[in-house]
């Protein structure tokens, strides 16, 4: 859209020389996002090297084929489901601290059922963004 804008100011030339870098900028950019992500399977994970590069590339590429395309709806469903495990794993070390007795900063501490209720809504707001996902 904004270069369908620039068209109407500017010559066509410039136009295609803004297309250019513009592609130029986004294909640079998904290669450091998918070397970070085949080097986090590669060594954390343990996968092979090739393994690893293929997921990275063609993964995101499979998804696009399959219709998943619109960006806010990506990161929406990334962010619940990421967040989402984040905030279990963060309640289940503060439940391990917690029963280590490592967490002398509290003077009361919540029970068990706190905090598994905590995670179940976590697990609840997960589900329910894939099911948006999926409908909508």
């Amino acid at each position: 859209d904004a270069l369908t804008g620039l068209n109407n100011v500017m010559n066509g030339g410039v136009v295609a020389l803004a297309l250019v870098f513009g592609v130029f900028s986004l294909f640079t950019s998904f290669l450091g996002v998918a070397e970070s992500i085949r080097e986090t399977l590669w060594w954390d994970f343990k996968i092979n090297k090739n393994v690893s590069w293929a997921i990275a590339v063609f993964v995101p590429y499979g998804f696009y084929l399959l219709g998943v395309d619109d960006l806010i709806k990506v990161v929406s469903i990334v962010g619940a489901i990421c967040g989402g495990l984040c905030g279990i794993v963060l309640l289940l070390i503060f439940e391990k601290l917690m029963k280590e007795g490592k967490l002398p900063m509290f003077k009361v501490l919540p029970s068990k059922i706190i905090t598994r209720l905590l995670a179940l809504m976590f697990v609840v707001g997960i589900l329910y963004e894939i099911f948006y996902f999926i409908v909508k």
